[in-house]
């Protein structure tokens, strides 16, 4: 299994995971929790790359257990007493360097698609003066 497939299914574990710990039976259920729509979940599996920061937030807020969602081990909440997960941010938990990664990857890509997007945007101008002389 390559570093995308392993990654692809993990993610699917993870998000399985928190789906549980949520009670909930569909993605459509755990898309409106997290705010953001069904196809983002497929993309995220597709892609093995969720938004680690927006799941770790809800999930703090939640008091989900997050050694759970990450390994299958342990209860899938916290204890009432437990206060683990009130005491961290992402940037605290024990899978910063995962989350880390993941973000920077994230922000790199916005980067290039601002970039593409712009070029496109040049590309366009340069070509509007030709299409309107063949349309005339």
């Amino acid at each position: 299994m390559n570093y995308q497939e392993k990654n692809t299914h993990f993610v699917d574990y993870f998000l399985s995971r928190l789906k549980s710990a949520l009670n909930f039976s569909t993605n459509k259920e755990l898309a409106e929790f997290l705010g953001v729509s069904e196809q983002s979940l497929s993309n995220w599996k597709a892609r093995g790359r969720p938004d680690y920061s927006l799941t770790l937030t809800k999930c703090v807020d939640e008091n989900i257990n997050l050694n759970y969602l990450f390994t299958g081990e342990g209860n899938e909440i916290n204890a009432p007493n437990d206060q683990t997960n009130q005491q961290m941010n992402c940037n605290e938990c024990p899978y910063k360097e995962l989350v880390g990664r993941y973000q920077e990857d994230i922000a790199r890509y916005r980067d290039e698609i601002a970039e593409l997007k712009e070029d496109l945007r040049t590309l366009r101008q340069q070509d509007a003066p030709s299409r309107k002389r063949h349309s005339a």
